[in-house]
């Protein structure tokens, strides 16, 4: 038989001190009851002959840095330059992330979004000029 067990509380059960990332914390867990303690308020009393418990430290929170074909799409989405979104959508159809649908219309297969724009002709020199520019920014 499984039983479920309460989250972490978002703040001490005995001082109420909200947690922060990177703190660390005891959770006591008795019958059915969990009660989540910062460490100092455990130091201070004894709760350890009352249930289970276990020390545990919230993360700190990690900057998730965004890969250039996640960023591409995002801009994608969120872009209006006809030209970058020209040269964007051949990019990210060829990673697979977009499928180019009926006339003007291209679908992000992942999220189900279609997104509408009309695609204009480059020049060579104008293709260079903004592969440079996107290139930097998905690199930021």
């Amino acid at each position: 038989m499984q039983k479920k067990i309460p989250v972490r509380a978002s703040n001490c059960a005995q001082c109420s001190r909200v947690f922060q990332r990177g703190d660390s914390y005891v959770s006591q867990l008795s019958e059915d009851t969990r009660r989540d303690y910062c460490s100092i308020c455990w130091e201070k009393a004894d709760f350890s002959d009352k249930g289970q418990f276990w020390h545990g430290k919230i993360p700190e929170k990690s900057e998730k840095k965004m890969r250039p074909d996640e960023r591409a799409l995002e801009f994608f989405q969120i872009g209006e330059d006809p030209k970058e979104l020209t040269l964007l959508a051949l990019y990210l159809q060829r990673r697979g992330q977009v499928v180019k649908r009926k006339g003007s219309l291209y679908e992000i297969p992942e999220t189900g979004e279609v997104i509408f724009f009309e695609p204009v002709s480059l020049t060579p020199q104008e293709s260079e000029e903004i592969t440079a520019r996107l290139i930097e920014r998905l690199d930021e």
